[in-house]
């Protein structure tokens, strides 16, 4: 298996909050009209940092350190709601996700409840219209399906439903009509149609077989290509996709790296380049992304992160990248770097910027978040 045992999973979630209140200024700029925040989860502690991230020079900021519930809370993957009003995260090691409520003013969280899930939850996913929520349980090889509530955050159980071996996590497709579980230890994708009144998955066609160990899903925002990050063989496999949602292909890519050292991929809010991390020796490459959805050949490779890049989220520009530290400085941390949205390439902004709460890092998730008023 290649799953993430022992490590700690950080979650960087950059909500952009339009506020409509005036506070005191500060070198960063917190309080100003725009601002946004940062939400990093911590596996293996039970604690989630909350930063402000300026939307001007893309530096984060450590506001606080917020404690879980239950002390033996083992945080992996978040989703926040588009209103900003609710943040959910799987508890890996209480197999429940945990709800709270977000201060779209200052950024804090507070506990509303936990919900049941199966075994070992990994990474969960909405549907565009925030209207359903899915998680992989990795422990339980099933997709657990749950409906939101938008007023009170509450979540419903709709369904358990059969995934490969160790799914590890869930994509929903731009569209919202369709499900992509990586079973990490059956070294297969899973596919699933939603119905959209009910929120229910039903099995498309037998699962798909990309390189071994996929460890991670990412689609074009057109929703006809899926790539999924290899962890076993240190590959990426680019799929089509069908109008029906099923996936034809692959063509995978070989990174010429040790084995278990690539993590994940992340496609540019362009759509232009594919950034897949390599946590063991501290490098990210980019791929070009061609019109036909293929890989190109590598552009560049990025060596000035020192601790083992992660995940990879943008901010809304495209001109800053958020990637967690997923081996670690003895604390929680995140890279922040500059992106040049022409040629693909990155520098360094800030370098480990921790929130005191953990040994290590993994996932990194962006999000937006409208007018509240």
């Amino acid at each position: 298996m290649f799953k993430c045992r022992g490590y700690l999973v950080l979650v960087i979630a950059i909500t952009s909050v339009f506020l409509t209140f005036c506070s005191k200024k500060d070198k960063e700029g917190f309080g100003s009209p725009s601002a946004y925040f940062a939400y990093l989860t911590n596996n293996g502690s039970p604690n989630i940092g909350v930063y402000y991230q300026n939307p001007s020079t893309g530096k984060l900021s450590f506001v606080q350190l917020v404690s879980a519930p239950n002390p033996t809370s083992s945080f992996w993957g978040t989703v926040i709601t588009g209103s900003g009003k609710f943040i959910y995260a799987t508890d890996y090691a209480n197999n429940g996700i945990v709800t709270f409520n977000v201060n779209y003013k200052t950024g804090s969280l507070t506990y509303l409840t936990t919900t049941a899930t199966g075994t070992s939850p990994g990474y969960l996913d909405k549907d565009p219209l925030e209207r359903y929520l899915y998680v992989a349980n990795s422990g339980s090889d099933t997709v657990s399906s749950y409906t939101i509530n938008s007023v009170s955050g509450a979540l419903t159980k709709i369904q358990d439903i059969a995934a490969g071996t160790t799914p590890i996590a869930v994509t929903v497709d731009p569209s919202g009509r369709y499900v992509y579980a990586a079973n990490q230890g059956g070294n297969t994708i899973s596919a699933y149609s939603i119905n959209q009144n009910t929120g229910m998955l039903t099995a498309l066609a037998a699962p798909a077989a990309p390189g071994n160990g996929p460890n991670h899903i990412a689609i074009n925002s057109a929703g006809t290509f899926l790539y999924t990050t290899n962890v076993g063989d240190n590959s990426i496999s680019v799929y089509g996709i069908a109008a029906n949602g099923t996936l034809t292909g692959p063509t995978t890519t070989l990174i010429g790296v040790a084995a278990n050292a690539v993590w994940s991929s992340t496609i540019s809010p362009a759509g232009n380049f594919l950034y897949t991390s390599d946590y063991l020796n501290n490098k990210i490459f980019i791929y070009p992304i061609q019109s036909n959805g293929q890989l190109g050949a590598l552009a560049s490779t990025f060596t000035g992160s020192t601790f083992g890049p992660g995940y990879m989220a943008f901010d809304v520009t495209g001109l800053f990248g958020y990637v967690s530290n997923y081996n670690g400085a003895g604390s929680s941390s995140a890279d922040v770097l500059n992106v040049n949205i022409s040629n693909g390439t990155l520098t360094m902004l800030q370098s480990a910027v921790s929130d005191g709460g953990g040994l290590a890092a993994n996932q990194i998730s962006l999000f937006k978040v409208p007018l509240l008023e």
